[in-house]
């Protein structure tokens, strides 16, 4: 077979050849230079998306781990909301305030059993004295049972409690031992909070261990607690481990929370695999305009929706966002990560739900607390001032229930609180709020009621009734079965502009009235309440001024003997205001008392009372003269009272033999123990003690034969009734015998006729006291009575020896 060359071929031939070897070379290069220019420009849009959506991710990092460390802020916060509610429970008690007098021991054993350290929850008590010394320091070990605290921790403690405290207490944030820890402190008072500050209860929580799992389990996210704001070097390091760190500091606590973690957006690599893959499936199919509209449409916009939607979350609250405000459309990486966030979205609301509970309620009662019920007042009065109609404020106040709280304990108590809280919500309509004010206090808000003030007062009292029914009936508690009562303060308002202090202040005073009509029961707040609290309020103003401006004086009333003897006196307090005159004893020293002026006020009597006697030692006439002052209950049941009356007799050099406190029966009611030592402490000293008023309070030979008594006084209204009651002389009579079984001196007061002494002197009385004898006068005129009887024999003279 003849081999054909290639120029032996049709020329067409040759022609169609050369095009096709140039179309193929022509289309290879517009390939190839397609290729390299769809690279170039998808390397171009790749970097520049790359760029983009880091600073987007990096953004939505920080913004993520800032959300979760205020979050856990705000949880602790809380926190520390309900540890200072706790702290108050336990300061504002009676209990409390007798401890730190005696540390009895059954106090905490009763009230700080392992189990309440959980309950709480705390990790650690202080109670400390009003001279800052610490009385008692416990927690839980690792074994769960009680121990000191370690000592080096008090200590700091006690360094960091030297700030002063307000009466709404603290709670304070610090470092201690290396260790976070929060302090909550509230000043010790009794249960009416009218006693004066007895020291400060301190509770305390490490902010690390299981603490910090619990908040780690709420919020969602890696945290950590710092000192101080983390510099460039920390960020820096975090950078490099992938790590992201966002700070929130804990108010004007020196701690700063810090959300802390690995990026959970999506790894580098799936990262990086996703961005390349979609550049050039989107340069191939759709151009690079489609590829850019597809990536602004369907990432950054979404990128810019989710940053708004959490910036409004962050804003807003709960009620305002819905439960899932991110949008899911598929299941891409952006579609997990919407998923991803709306799962924290709702961890977030519940938390602030929750912390919104924690503000607005109380813990133990779930009640609305003092605040929503402020709230809540406060828009009574706005919708009553439109409508016209009567809304009511009722103010609940538990008779006696410190006596439950003495008897058995806290526990007992507040199972009594949450079975009054279900009673009263039973009890009370659909539309009234009930809330605890704190203590055994509850308020009702009755609102809705007619616009005739005297319809809407009858409504009232037909709810009272109601309320008083369903409270008198007993409790089922752990200890047994509970009888209470309770008084009830109401205040109607309707259409005026009233503040909400001044109606919870009229409720206050309305039940206040209440128990002074003997409690179980309630009281309508009238004009004369408020102007009887006012006066009360400015004679206490007055008293403080004239405790300053040396207005009170003393005054002295003669004690004489069977026999005539001159044997002592009996300093009494009178206060002489400027425009006011001459105020009765009767009214100014209960006011002093509640006040607390008492103890300040009775320090200067004794005080003055000391320095006359040391005078009277160098004179003769007067040598044998002994001065009783009366002791307040407050007074005496400080603690440190025995040290107060020693360094008085030092400071004045007064023989303390002559020295004679009178006490009442109702002092001697609250522990005795106590009272036992105390009076036994000043007798080793020389010190003597008479028991005032006998007969007419909670006279008990119990108690009576375990004091170190020298004198009983009979009161003045067996006296003043001798001659014309029948049943007053018996009861003379039985006082006398048991004094003289008791070998103790008897000093009858008020006696005013001659007909009087005569009775009781025939029935043997030694001792005598009243205006027959002598009115009280001013030292100089006490004096000069006492020099003249001895002068002219009138009256004698007790020798020296003689010892009534």
């Amino acid at each position: 077979m003849t081999d054909l060359k290639r120029s032996e071929l049709h020329p067409f031939a040759t022609l169609e050849s050369g095009k096709s070897r140039l179309l193929s070379g022509l289309s290879l290069w517009i390939v190839n230079r397609l290729g390299l220019l769809f690279l170039a420009v998808g390397s171009l849009l790749f970097f520049a998306t790359s760029a983009v959506m880091k600073r987007q991710f990096d953004e939505f990092d920080q913004r993520y781990y800032a959300a979760a460390a205020r979050q856990v802020a705000m949880l602790i916060e809380a926190d520390n909301e309900s540890l200072l509610a706790a702290t108050q429970d336990y300061a504002v008690w009676d209990l409390t305030y007798q401890y730190v007098d005696n540390l009895n021991a059954d106090y905490i054993v009763d009230n700080f059993a392992v189990d309440m350290f959980a309950y709480l929850p705390i990790d650690g008590v202080d109670i400390q004295s009003s001279a800052g010394k610490s009385l008692v320091s416990i927690s839980v070990g690792e074994s769960d049972t009680l121990q000191p605290v370690d000592a080096d921790v008090i200590k700091e403690i006690g360094i960091k409690n030297r700030a002063p405290l307000s009466s709404k207490g603290s709670v304070e944030m610090y470092y201690l031992m290396g260790r976070p820890v929060v302090l909550a402190r509230f000043p010790i008072t009794n249960t009416a909070a009218t006693l004066p500050q007895n020291g400060t209860m301190v509770f305390f929580r490490w902010l690390d261990g299981a603490y910090q799992e619990r908040l780690k389990k709420l919020s969602g996210v890696q945290f950590e607690f710092r000192k101080q704001i983390p510099t460039g070097d920390d960020f820096a390091a975090a950078r490099a481990s992938g790590k992201t760190l966002s700070a929130y500091k804990l108010g004007d606590s020196p701690i700063y929370v810090f959300g802390a973690g690995k990026t959970t957006l999506m790894s580098q690599r799936t990262y990086a695999i996703s961005l390349l893959f979609g550049t050039c499936v989107a340069l191939i199919l759709v151009s690079l305009a489609g590829t850019f509209f597809v990536l602004r449409q369907g990432v950054l916009r979404r990128l810019a929706l989710f940053a708004e939607i959490s910036d409004r979350t962050q804003r807003s609250v709960p009620e305002e966002v819905s439960a899932a405000p991110w949008p899911v459309a598929g299941k891409d990486e952006l579609d997990k990560l919407a998923l991803s966030l709306n799962e924290l979205h709702t961890q977030l609301q519940a938390s602030r739900s929750a912390m919104k509970d924690l503000a607005f309620s109380d813990a133990l009662t779930d009640l609305p607390n003092r605040r929503l019920m402020q709230d809540k007042l406060r828009q009574a009065i706005e919708a009553s001032q439109c409508s016209g109609s009567h809304s009511a404020l009722l103010l609940l106040d538990l008779d006696n229930f410190k006596s439950l709280n003495d008897a058995f304990g806290h526990r007992a108590g507040d199972e009594l609180l949450i079975q009054i809280a279900d009673r009263l919500k039973g009890a009370l309509h659909e539309g009234d709020t009930v809330a605890r004010f704190g203590g055994d206090e509850f308020t009702a808000l009755l609102e809705g009621l007619s616009a005739d003030k005297e319809v809407a007062k009858k409504d009232v009292e037909h709810r009272l009734r109601k309320l008083i029914t369903v409270l008198s009936k007993p409790f089922e508690l752990s200890v047994g079965m509970h009888q209470c009562s309770a008084s009830i303060g109401v205040t109607l308002f309707s259409g005026t502009s009233v503040e909400v202090m001044e109606l919870t202040r009229q409720a206050d005073l309305a039940m206040y009235k209440a128990k002074q009509e003997g409690g179980q029961g309630w009281q309508f707040f009238d004009t004369e309440q408020q102007r009887a609290a006012e006066a009360r309020h400015e004679l206490e103003q007055e008293l403080v001024r004239a405790l300053a401006l040396e207005q009170l004086y003393l005054v002295y009333q003669v004690k004489r003997d069977a026999r005539g003897f001159n044997i002592g006196a009996e300093a009494l307090l009178r206060w002489r205001h400027p425009t006011l005159g001459l105020v009765p004893p009767a009214v100014f020293i209960p006011a002093a008392e509640s006040t607390g002026l008492i103890v300040p006020i009775g320090l200067w009597v004794l005080r003055m009372a000391c320095k006359q006697l040391a005078l009277w030692a160098q004179h003769a006439d007067f040598a044998h003269l002994r001065i009783s002052v009366n002791m307040s209950a407050v007074q005496f049941h400080q603690a440190d009272f025995v040290q107060q009356v020693k360094s008085v007799i030092e400071e004045t050099g007064a023989p303390a033999n002559r020295l004679r406190l009178e006490l009442t029966e109702s002092l001697l009611v609250r522990n005795t123990e106590e009272v036992v030592k105390k009076m036994q402490a000043l007798a080793e000293c020389g010190v003597s003690f008479s028991l005032d008023d006998f007969g007419t309070g909670y006279s008990s030979l119990a108690y009576l034969k375990r004091l170190p008594l020298d004198e009983l006084k009979i009161d003045h209204s067996f006296v003043r009734d001798l001659l014309i009651d029948d049943n007053e002389m018996p009861i003379v009579q039985m006082i006398l015998a048991l004094a003289e079984s008791m070998r103790l001196e008897v000093v009858a007061e008020g006696v005013e006729t001659a007909e009087q002494h005569a009775v009781l002197l025939r029935y043997g009385c030694p001792g005598y006291q009243g205006f027959l004898y002598g009115r009280p006068v001013p030292i100089e005129e006490f004096e000069a009575v006492i020099l003249e009887s001895a002068q002219d024999g009138s009256v004698r003279r007790s020798p020296e020896t003689y010892a009534l």
